[in-house]
């Protein structure tokens, strides 16, 4: 396929998939109108189990301080004693540092700042990129 006839498929293409993305959004919007009241009942009904979830969580809560060999509850419910680990981060980094452990390079940021530090490892080259018009002319 040459340039030409590559372009033409391209142009084509790009406009079907418009108007599909054009099509799904708008049966989306459909969707979301019918389902508007369903979707208000789950939230709703979220909702509560939440506020339901918060009481018998702080009821177990403090049926577990009161007695904390009891680990099972009514309905199934119990407890379960997760570790906490809390710590300064600042005072965990500069330890981190100084034993050169746990420390990794946020590559992202590295790579926005390195262009203009000048550092001698950094090697910034040019790649050639394609664009493409918002209107292909195909004559």
């Amino acid at each position: 396929m040459n340039l030409k006839e590559a372009v033409a498929v391209f142009a084509l293409v790009r406009a079907t998939l418009e108007t599909k993305q054009e099509e799904l959004s708008k049966k989306k919007l459909q969707f979301e109108v019918e389902t508007k009241d369903l979707v208000k009942e789950v939230q709703d009904l979220k909702d509560k189990l939440a506020l339901c979830f918060t009481e018998i969580d702080k009821d177990i809560k403090s049926k577990f301080e009161e007695d904390n060999s009891v680990k099972k509850f009514y309905g199934g419910f119990g407890i379960q004693e997760k570790k906490k680990i809390e710590y300064d981060l600042e005072v965990a980094l500069r330890w981190a540092k100084d034993k050169d452990m746990f420390i990794t390079l946020d590559v992202k940021s590295f790579e926005k700042a390195a262009e203009g530090m000048k550092l001698d490892f950094v090697k910034i080259d040019k790649e050639p990129s394609v664009t493409v018009p918002k209107e292909i002319k195909l004559d």
